[in-house]
């Protein structure tokens, strides 16, 4: 996000420091839009249209990383398969 603001920011008035940056996008404010209505927007997204949008959280992925990452695989149309052990010797 630091970089994206200050690419859309007015030269004139010069760049966002980091800790600028880190104030105004925890307060919603950003250059398009409010992050958490953009957020908002995609959450809301998954539930009316879960088979076009898959939300991933960093929570669910330290939380329950396999089924996070089975989910993900669904909808990218390639099924999760557990690894088994095909009795394939090594060469």
């Amino acid at each position: 996000m630091f970089h994206f603001a200050n690419k859309l920011r007015d030269k004139s008035r010069g760049l966002l420091t980091f800790d600028e940056t880190f104030e105004l996008f925890s307060k919603g404010i950003m250059p398009t839009e409010s992050y958490w209505d953009h957020v908002k927007g995609y959450h809301k997204a998954s539930l009316e249209h879960p088979e076009n949008v898959v939300l991933l959280t960093y929570e669910d992925m330290k939380i329950d990383t396999m089924n996070t990452v089975k989910r993900l695989a669904r909808y990218l149309c390639y099924p999760f398969k557990e690894l088994l052990n095909f009795g394939v010797s090594r060469v």
